[in-house]
């Protein structure tokens, strides 16, 4: 499938998505927000989950995305790689805080958008 469906499909499951080229390498959560999507990439020496991924134009242009849920998502790692169990225990609470931090994030933007929204209406009343 092509990006945009993958996009869709991984945020009605909140999922993840990924093309065979990257498969147990990297992974991305789409996200709608200001942190940009999360990146997670998955190497014998650590598990660095990051933002702002950057696409190339044939990742845009692909047709070979796949979509996988958090439970596929955690058989896909081979946490054999990693170098301990404690590296498996900070990359789930790496990935919790980057989930907590998105979901204050869209709370901070809306809350934003709405104080705005009314300043803009007060103005306009008073003017």
């Amino acid at each position: 499938m092509n990006i945009l469906e993958a996009v869709k499909k991984a945020n009605e499951i909140d999922g993840y998505i990924t093309r065979p080229k990257y498969r147990e390498n990297l992974f991305i959560k789409p996200t709608n927000h200001c942190m940009s999507c999360m990146m997670i990439t998955v190497s014998r020496q650590s598990v660095p989950i990051g933002r702002g991924w950057q696409p190339q134009e044939d990742d845009l242009l692909a047709e070979d995305w796949t979509v996988l849920s958090k439970t596929e998502y955690i058989a896909m790692v081979d946490w054999k790689n990693m170098k301990d169990e404690e590296s498996y225990e900070k990359h789930c609470l790496r990935q919790e805080l980057a989930e907590e931090r998105s979901s204050k994030w869209k709370l901070i933007t809306c809350c934003m958008a709405m104080f705005i929204a009314l300043i803009t209406t007060i103005v306009k009343a008073i003017c």
